[in-house]
């Protein structure tokens, strides 16, 4: 009932398991590419409503909505970009 991911290893797999989860994985961090802030979220972008709407009618009709990104928005210089986008 906890929140997050529970995995289950072997006693004999700890030590490797736990070097690799507890490994610094700087390909993550992500940068805006107009200030190079790092206060950035994660959503639907600034037509939410428009792309909420397209997932209720898709949800409807079974039709797939596989058209929708999500985009990243850096809060302290206001700038909605793409994951291609950032390097």
């Amino acid at each position: 009932m906890g929140s997050g991911i529970q995995i289950m290893i072997d006693e004999s797999d700890f030590e490797i398991a736990h070097r690799l989860i507890s490994q610094d994985d700087t390909k993550t961090k992500i940068e805006c590419p107009n200030c190079h802030s790092s206060n950035i979220t994660f959503s639907l972008g600034t037509k939410k409503i428009k792309k909420i709407l397209t997932i209720l009618l898709s949800l409807l009709f079974w039709i797939p909505f596989g058209n929708i990104k999500n985009t990243y928005y850096c809060k302290d210089c206001k700038t909605e970009f793409k994951s291609s986008d950032v390097k």
